[in-house]
């Protein structure tokens, strides 16, 4: 039997990545947080019909190409700079998440890791655009970096990239979310009592372990935890 599995392209060898032990699949370089939000989607249907629209942010090249390659015509890959995404599989638009429209159309699913934090503008309001590109019953699924229990960010231009790296992690990052503020107001904002998947409610330990998904990510909050909304169904 394989000990490691990675879920998105069934590769079985695993490299340890910026400090947490075997987290980066070698054949498609998903991390924990790609495979967790992988396995939400499909636990929740989305490869059981091929008409859907898809709405990919920052798109991971091995999940891209697996999206891509099911749903065709109907997956659909953004970032504000489409040059860091020259995929073969898929063209990569430019959408600009703090602009007033986001003329794109509606989706069955929306999908983003570790997006929120490099947006110059309100998060939330982002979430909440973003929300209502889904049609009915579509579902939104997205993964963001904690530190601390509440949110830090600083959206002064003139912050030098060391002085956002030292205080956010990251040179292009905004913000770093907090624990106990951003998962509160989230569910305020969707009106849910829970804004997480409940990934250890559907899977063993044993078997997110497997995955290589520590399963701190989702008793906890980390960024590794998955959020997950679906839009009413009228």
């Amino acid at each position: 039997m394989v000990k490691y599995y990675c879920v998105i392209c069934e590769g079985t060898n695993f490299t340890d990545f910026r400090g947490r032990k075997l987290e980066e699949c070698t054949k498609c370089r998903s991390k924990a947080r790609t495979r967790a939000s992988f396995l939400a989607m499909k636990i929740t249907g989305i490869f059981d019909i091929r008409d859907r629209r898809v709405l990919h942010l920052a798109p991971e090249k091995g999940l891209s190409a697996v999206l891509a390659r099911h749903f065709g015509a109907g997956y659909y890959a953004c970032d504000f700079d489409p040059t860091r995404y020259a995929f073969d599989h898929a063209p990569t638009h430019k959408l600009n998440l703090c602009a007033d429209e986001y003329d794109i159309g509606t989706f069955d699913y929306i999908l983003h890791n570790h997006v929120l934090e490099h947006v110059p503008c309100n998060p939330l309001l982002v979430v909440s655009k973003l929300d209502k590109l889904l049609n009915p019953g579509g579902i939104h699924i997205f993964t963001v970096p904690f530190s601390g229990s509440i949110t830090r960010e600083n959206l002064d231009p003139g912050l030098s990239t060391l002085e956002r790296e030292k205080a956010f992690g990251q040179a292009d990052h905004m913000r770093v979310f907090g624990s106990v503020d951003f998962p509160h107001a989230l569910a305020e904002l969707r009106g849910v009592i829970n804004p997480k998947f409940p990934m250890l409610a559907r899977f063993s330990r044993a078997d997110l372990d497997r995955y290589r998904i520590p399963a701190e990510d989702h008793s906890k909050v980390t960024g590794g935890t998955v959020f997950f909304y679906q839009s009413p169904l009228q």
